[in-house]
């Protein structure tokens, strides 16, 4: 489970905590039990891998094409890692997952926030509407 603060649109301006969770439906009661209360669900798979002390993270979301997430010690490291792997530094995206939907979507930030379910078996109609 990971907690993203993102102060600005910049490596640095992001931070995260994360706890692993062994236990969804405990972690769910966990979370419902100090007064959270539920607004979306959302699925992604995830393998994560480690080249030159950055991590790698491939993700797939429902609906969109995979993404690559690379997090390192300094905005340097992660560059010397994205070029190893072949991507191009000025296509990097900060933030998160709502610019890859509106990539292949005509569909707000916003919007994408309120949709109450993103699985892999159930496309919500209204981000399918919106299909580019």
């Amino acid at each position: 489970m990971s907690y993203k603060r993102i102060a600005a649109e910049t490596m640095e301006g992001m931070s995260e905590v994360m706890v692993v969770v062994d236990d969804f439906e405990r972690a769910c009661d966990f979370l419902q039990s100090v007064g959270l209360v539920e607004t979306s669900f959302q699925e992604n798979r995830r393998e994560t891998w480690m080249l030159q002390g950055c991590e790698v993270v491939i993700d797939w979301w429902p609906w969109i094409l995979p993404l690559v997430e690379i997090e390192g010690a300094s905005e340097r490291e992660i560059h010397l890692v994205s070029d190893l792997l072949g991507f191009d530094w000025s296509r990097k995206v900060h933030g998160g997952i709502e610019p890859a939907y509106q990539d292949g979507y005509t569909i707000s930030a916003q919007a994408i926030k309120e949709l109450a379910s993103i699985t892999f078996t159930a496309p919500p109609i209204a981000l399918l509407a919106c299909k580019k």
